[in-house]
């Protein structure tokens, strides 16, 4: 799924969460002693790349859970 394509904001969660899935799992292989450096190294660039989208995310999440305006 593309994030243009999220309509409704549980869409909007389920991806959020799956994001923040991949970005712990690459965080468990970037910290793992028994993975091959390469590995290791490859899962670590990704993490960082994953965080910075699951953060973008995250301030998406508090602007849509704010109250609305009263008129």
């Amino acid at each position: 799924m593309k994030i243009d394509n999220i309509k409704t904001r549980q869409e909007f969660y389920d991806f959020a969460d799956v994001w923040y899935q991949r970005t712990h799992k690459l965080r468990g292989i970037w910290q793992d002693k028994s993975q091959t450096t390469v590995k290791r190294e490859k899962a670590y660039l990704l993490f960082k790349v994953m965080l910075q989208r699951v953060m973008k995310l995250t301030q998406v999440a508090i602007k849509i859970n704010q109250p609305l305006p009263k008129k």
